[in-house]
């Protein structure tokens, strides 16, 4: 996806779930001048949508842990009832 950036700007605006930002970005990819400005915009809402991603898989990650250690607490005491 690194690579639309560069050729293809408003992709990456649909990619990242910003519909209006796309459209603004097609408008300005289609003058030359406004397409460095498109790249470097969609360069930024790429950068700024991957970390976003992580951190909400982190925090998946994070959860699915507390929720397993949880289990594991109630099943270690479950057994002398």
């Amino acid at each position: 996806m690194n690579y639309a950036v560069y050729f293809l700007p408003f992709v990456v605006m649909f990619y990242a779930r910003k519909p209006m930002a796309a459209i603004t970005c097609l408008f300005l990819q289609i003058s030359i001048v406004g397409w460095p400005v498109g790249m470097f915009w969609a360069s930024k809402v790429l950068t700024n949508y991957q970390s976003k991603q992580r951190f909400v898989l982190t925090a998946e990650r994070l959860q699915a842990k507390k929720h397993s250690a949880k289990q594991q607490h109630y099943n270690q005491y479950s057994d002398f009832s």
